[in-house]
This record gives C-alpha cells, structure tokens and sequence, in this order.
C-alpha cells in the first residue's frame, strides 16, 4: 500500500523518516483508508485530513506535522478548526503532544479523537473551546447564509 503522507513529503523531509516514523505514517494511511466517508473524514489532494464535530471543520495538516516535528524536533500538530467564512486568524488551535510517540501514531490518535469526541480532560481546553466557538459562528451566520 502506498503512503500519501510520505509521498508528498518533500525528499528531503522523507529522508530523515526513521522506521518508527514510517511505521506509523503507514498505521494512520490504513485507519484513515478505512474511515474515509464524505460524512466523517475526508483527505484534499495536500493529505489535509478533515473531521467535522458538527459544523466545526477540523483539520491536521500531516505533512506539514512531519515538517515541524523532523525539522525543528517540534511537538505541535498542525490543526485548524474553523467553518466557512470565520476569521482566519481565529483558526489555528495549539495542540502539542506530550509525549513523543511517532508522527503518524499522534496524528492517528487524533484523528479517532475527532471523530468519536475528544475524552474529557485528554485535550487542551483552547481546542474544545475553538470547536464551539466555530460551531457557534457557523450557527449565528446560518440564516445569513439561507438568505443569500
């Protein structure tokens, strides 16, 4: 089975993969090739995997994840929660991983986390709270929306 992440790494991001990482870049290919629905979670032609928690659109950019965490020895994933039309600025969500698993077992982790409901306590609150917020917005904007 082929891998999306590592293939649109760029060779020099791919060659400072070690085995646990591509161990678990190839875990989270084979879940997210299973949980792919429209509905739940979608991968763009970037590897940006998508999870909706109601309205709220939750995103883990895998790749640029790797960059962050191989370049730098960086823990953040890279997330974004926002809806159609909420402020750009507002959707970044700081999530860092606090223990130092393998890119691709983290961002798995995440991923089941996003769609059966981040356990309580497990996340950091900020991340809840931009869920909310974004559903919030996408809620007050809807009748703009109908309307136009």
């Amino acid at each position: 089975m082929t891998n999306r992440w590592i293939e649109l790494m760029p060779p020099e991001l791919r060659s400072k993969l070690d085995h646990s990482q591509t161990r678990g870049l190839d875990f989270l290919e084979s879940l997210v090739s299973e949980l792919e629905e429209p509905e739940s979670l979608e991968v763009d032609e970037r590897g940006v995997i998508l999870v909706r928690s109601g309205q709220a659109e939750i995103t883990l950019d895998v790749v640029e994840t790797c960059s962050w965490r191989l370049a730098y020895n960086d823990n953040h994933l890279a997330v974004r929660i926002g809806v159609q039309g909420f402020p750009d600025e507002l959707q970044r969500a700081d999530v860092i991983a606090i223990v130092d698993y393998p890119i691709g077992d983290l961002c798995s982790v995440f991923v089941l986390q996003a769609i059966h409901g981040f356990p309580e306590g497990s996340v950091p609150e900020n991340l809840i709270e931009k869920i909310q917020r974004a559903n919030r917005f996408a809620e007050d904007n809807k009748d703009e929306e109908e309307e136009g």
